[in-house]
């Protein structure tokens, strides 16, 4: 389940912000765990001074008293460390002279010291000190001022001073780089200081890639179990949980925690820090068995170790306050947010972005209870502090500007909410574009969940809006993947690599160009304006050309820049696109519920928004109708889900169509991607599908790819039928044959074999057959985009349960494309040798998953038939269709993909496969021909056969393109 608006907006600041103070803790934690407790550190600092003091020896007097300092402050007994630092000071600006080097030390450690406990003007004061002697005595470029730099960028960070902090941070950087090499812990740690500030300000491509090399170089220089190590595991985890990547944050926190927990002990600072952000994470997953003894520790155990107005400890009460308001115990939470909040006002100031969180939170915490004149002027606050320190587009901006919309909307201001919704789903665009940059696939699927940007508009009723974001964001996994696949085999190809240093070139041309025409009298030139818009012209020429093959040349994802009015224009005559929505409708409060709708655009009129019903009784009823399919049931029980169905999905559409649409073009989401609707009954017993012509899409972005796409010039038409289960093609001779019990023999896939070798033969198609023991793995991984692949076989889709423990296929969410399986010659084999625990070769194994499927190429291929069962089962996933047989053949490159819902009756298959084939190729047109062969279908068997049988047999097949 999604966490709730609520939690979302509160949580924002307490991820994002006031990391720094814990992240940039007190050199001394980054050193080896000490072999003595910290009592028995300072006894021995102690005698140690003594006699130094006894016999005059400063320097080794001022090493005993950091030393002491160091014991205290692992003790947390910040005062008594504070006057050990200062009288360190004080020693050597006596013995060693005010602008020594030694005294500048002092001041680093004093200015990291005053930096934790969030006392920044003595920290600046000791900082700049600092920096002034070391760039006198020693130069500006030297590793004593990178370390003095990188402390004032930790600093200035901390005080929300984010563009200063980044230019310290960088020059830092450069002269570690410079004077110490890549590979040197201190630029990794300046490395890691920076990109935290880029992960605090929403740039996650940055933040990736540095925490990424600062944890390879601590890890090796350093070893995987030092601290430094468990610091950049911290970050990397509150990345991860800020895309929405939840396994893998709570892999990396657990992984820090056990290095803290060792080096440190369960009660260090540190250690606490990173329980608390676990608990946080647990929040996020509604995981509150676990979330909460965790954070209430963290409270208990920073309030014992800090002053009561550290930050430290309003972040920890801020984020136990979360967890009440989260459960509705509002009595708990507000007492912890309002301490917070003073607590924020006093150490870091009103204008402070982690003042801003508390703010906002406490915000959230009135809306949530109603009291919206109350919660109306701290969202106002909250915002203004955002976007005046963040900029608009800043995750903490975004969260507050969505909360404030909500509240508009139930205040009845609709005008001022359109403009904040607006503004929000732009910023939620802006950040799928960055993300998916640098992202594989499974992060981008979950940092797509995260965004859920239907949920504003639809509370709005904005249809145009909600078309903009529909059309640009359904699907944008899949498209993504597509388009850098393009890319890559782009960069394969010396002519593609041609074209695009051409417009890259020209790209820099015209940049120069308009540069220049800010120069005097230039803009006036004929010859300039003349030659300016040639190369435009060129510019767009060429662009042209790497669109037809897959490729955008711009910054921006190709879906992200989609225009509803070109898909409106890509409609056919008498066409309307029906976009089912799964979103979350809000109740008001906060509070939200999942629920379907649909967007539904026309080529004339106006976009149009439904809102269809509540999620969870349309999937028990698509549940249901699922259940139906695979089993004989009473011809009345079977007619009442399919008028239920028909009553919830449908004929809220047709009601609000113009006259003349007879073709709905449909783009399932969820759930609703299981359900043939051309099945689906009106009140008068109509099949839908004797209405409209039905075709699908995965997203309306489809029409304009399909418009411009054709098949390949190899005329070739490729046959899988009939693979021989039991027989391994690997084994020869001495193969290994069993029962095909697991999958039955299909006798009728001859008869489409044979058919299609006539008929395609007629229409000058060059044919290739695999039948038996040819029907295998191998021969299919060697296609290479023929004009049509028929694949005459099984499918299955392993539930986590079933997975057995086989190398590529896993039972984890992210697994889903391993376990879609088309089975192929030895398929019956393999699972039999699974289930004894012995593992034959995967290429030979006849069992071929969706992520293989996805790596065949058929770029050029104009249509995918799987003939066979349960070719379109797999995992559901809102906005991103099914993880499946049906993504990896569209990965793949399939134009034209049709597949079955469920198990397809043998005999009736074949006849139908006949008509389609035999309309679809003379027509070119698949999805027409699916439409009237299955509709003659259903009414013929309903007639001979009855309704049960009408649907089993004809209603499976659906065609996507």
């Amino acid at each position: 389940m999604r966490p709730s608006l609520f939690v979302r907006a509160c949580a924002l600041g307490l991820l994002l912000f006031g990391v720094a103070i814990l992240r940039a803790a007190d050199p001394t934690v980054l050193t080896a765990k000490p072999l003595l407790t910290p009592p028995q550190i300072i006894a021995q600092a102690q005698e140690q001074g003594r006699q130094a003091e006894a016999r005059h020896d400063v320097p080794a007097l001022v090493t005993a008293l950091n030393a002491e300092a160091e014991g205290h402050l692992l003790a947390h007994e910040f005062e008594q460390g504070e006057k050990l630092r200062l009288r360190v000071l004080h020693l050597e600006e006596d013995y060693a002279g005010r602008d020594s080097l030694a005294v500048s030390d002092a001041l680093l450690n004093i200015g990291w010291f005053y930096n934790n406990m969030a006392r920044y003007e003595e920290a600046q004061e000791a900082l700049d000190r600092c920096r002034d002697i070391r760039e006198r005595k020693l130069g500006p470029d030297t590793a004593p001022v990178a370390e003095v730099l990188n402390a004032l960028g930790s600093l200035e960070e901390n005080r929300s001073n984010l563009t200063l902090a980044e230019a310290f941070y960088q020059q830092a950087i450069a002269i570690r780089e410079k004077v110490l090499g890549l590979e040197n812990p201190d630029t990794a740690t300046t490395r890691n200081n920076l990109a935290t500030l880029y992960w605090i300000t929403g740039d996650y491509v940055s933040a990736q890639k540095l925490f990424t090399q600062a944890l390879a170089v601590r890890e090796k220089v350093l070893g995987p179990k030092s601290l430094a190590v468990a610091s950049t595991l911290t970050n990397l985890a509150r990345l991860d949980r800020s895309l929405g990547d939840y396994d893998d944050a709570e892999t990396y926190f657990q992984r820090a925690l056990r290095i803290r927990e060792d080096r440190l002990g369960p009660d260090h600072p540190l250690t606490i820090t990173t329980l608390s952000e676990l608990g946080l994470l647990y929040v996020q997953e509604r995981d509150d068995d676990r979330a909460e003894p965790l954070l209430v520790r963290a409270v208990e155990m920073r309030e014992k170790t800090y002053e009561a107005d550290h930050p430290d400890v309003a972040r920890s009460q801020m984020q136990l306050a979360l967890l009440y308001d989260r459960k509705k115990e509002y009595g708990k939470a507000e007492p912890l947010l309002r301490q917070a909040l003073e607590i924020r006002r006093q150490t870091l100031g009103a204008e402070h972005p982690e003042y801003a969180a508390s703010v906002a939170a406490l915000a959230a915490h009135e809306h949530a209870q109603g009291n919206l004149q109350g919660a109306l002027p701290l969202y106002e606050e909250a915002w203004k502090i955002d976007r005046d320190a963040l900029g608009d587009s800043h995750p903490d901006t975004v969260a507050v500007a969505a909360g404030l919309a909500c509240l508009k909307l139930e205040l009845g201001q609709k005008n001022d909410a359109a403009g904040m919704i607006r503004d929000v789903a732009e910023a939620q665009q802006k950040a799928l574009n960055g993300v998916f940059t640098f992202a594989p696939e499974q992060q981008r699927m979950d940092f797509e969940r995260t965004i859920e940007g239907c949920d504003l508009p639809a509370a709005l009723g904005n249809a145009d809006l909600l078309a903009e974001v529909v059309l640009r964001t359904k699907g944008i996994v899949l498209d993504s993947l597509l388009e850098d696949e393009a890319v890559a085999r782009a960069a394969r190809d010396p002519d593609m690599r041609e074209l695009i240093e051409k417009q890259r070139l020209l790209s820099s041309q015209l940049s120069r160009e308009q540069e220049e025409s800010l120069g005097p009298d230039f803009s006036d030139s004929p010859e300039a304006l003349a030659e300016r818009k040639k190369l435009e012209a060129d510019e767009q020429e060429l662009e042209a050309k790497l669109a037809e093959r897959g490729i955008s040349s711009g910054q921006t994802r190709r879906a992200l820049n989609t225009d509803v009015a070109e898909v409106r224009d890509a409609l056919p005559e008498g066409a309307a696109l029906i976009e089912y929505v799964a979103y979350n409708r809000y109740l008001g409060r906060l509070a939200y519920e999942p629920a379907y709708g649909a967007v539904i655009l026309t080529r004339d009129g106006p976009a149009q928004w439904i809102s269809l019903g509540q999620a969870g009784e349309i999937n028990n009823e698509v549940r249901l109708y699922q259940k139906y399919m695979r089993k004989r049931v009473r011809e009345a029980a079977l007619s009442d889900v399919l008028q239920k169905l028909e009553i919830s999905l449908c004929q809220p559409v047709a009601a609000v169509l113009p006259a003349g649409i007879h073709r709905l073009i449909i783009s399932p989401d969820g759930n609703l991607n299981f359900i043939s609707f051309a099945t689906l009954l009106d009140g008068n017993g109509r099949f839908f599908g004797e209405d409209y012509d039905l075709n699908y899409v995965s997203s309306g972005r489809d029409l304009l790819r399909s418009s411009a796409r054709t098949g390949s010039g190899r005329k070739r038409l490729v046959v899988f039928a009939d693979p021989d289960y039991g027989h391994l093609p690997g084994d020869g001779k001495g193969a290994k044959r069993v029962d095909d019990d697991l999958f039955p023999s299909l006798s009728g896939t001859e008869k489409e074999a044979a058919f299609l070798l006539t008929e395609a033969r007629a229409l000058g198609l060059n044919v290739a057959i695999y039948r038996g023991i040819q029907a295998s793995k191998e021969n299919l991984m060697r296609q290479d985009s023929p004009y049509v692949l028929h694949l005459a076989t099984h499918g299955l889709y392993l539930s986590e349960d079933d997975v057995p423990n086989f190398p590529g296929i896993k039972s984890t969410e992210s697994a889903a494309m391993s376990r879609s399986l088309l089975a192929l010659a030895g398929a019956s084999v393999t699972m039999r040798e699974w289930k004894k625990g012995n593992f034959p070769p995967a290429d030979e194994s006849g069992l071929f998953t969706a992520q293989e499927v996805a790596n065949l190429n058929l770029d050029g291929t104009w249509l995918v038939a799987l003939s066979a069962c349960d070719t379109g089962s797999g995992e559901a996933q809102a906005g991103e269709g099914v993880l499946g047989l049906r993504r990896g053949f569209a990965e793949a490159g399939a134009q034209n993909l049709l597949l079955t819902l469920w198990a397809a009756d043998d005999a009736a298959t074949a006849d139908l496969m006949e008509a389609f084939y035999r309309e679809a190729l003379q027509s070119g047109d698949a999805p027409a021909a699916l439409v009237k062969v299955q509709r003659e279908r259903l009414q013929d068997l309903r007639k001979s056969a009855g309704l049960s049988e009408a649907v089993r047999k004809a209603g499976p097949f659906i065609l996507s393109y």
